[in-house]
């Protein structure tokens, strides 16, 4: 089973603000996305919603601080078209976590962007 990933536009914008600072993002976003598209499951499910919402701790190889002080990916599986759309990437030195207002407005922008009629 492979998956096919893809974005929306809050994490292309979060990806290159951080892609400024850290020039090895491009390489580490890379290495992790092959990974998803074989097995997306390998983050921790954040609780609430059923399995489908998805937190990722990548390591930030430009700073050497490992996944603790690495990348966030908050990320969305859907199953029954093996599809994970990547919602959003955080330095985890920038923040700690994200709240329910920005992951609820996440997934509205997901559904903006891949499931409602244009």
């Amino acid at each position: 089973m492979s998956y096919q990933i893809r974005t929306i536009p809050p994490f292309e914008k979060a990806a290159r603000a951080l892609a400024k600072r850290y020039r090895n993002l491009k390489k580490d976003l890379e290495q992790v996305t092959k990974s998803m598209e074989q097995d997306p499951y390998f983050g921790v499910a954040i609780p609430g919603y059923e399995g489908a919402v998805w937190k990722l701790r990548i390591a930030n190889t430009s700073a050497k601080r490992g996944k603790q002080g690495g990348f966030r990916i908050i990320y969305f599986i859907e199953k029954t078209i093996e599809t994970c759309y990547l919602l959003t990437i955080y330095s985890k030195t920038d923040k700690s976590d994200v709240s329910l207002k920005e992951l609820e407005d996440l997934l509205k922008a997901l559904e903006k962007e891949y499931f409602s009629e244009k």
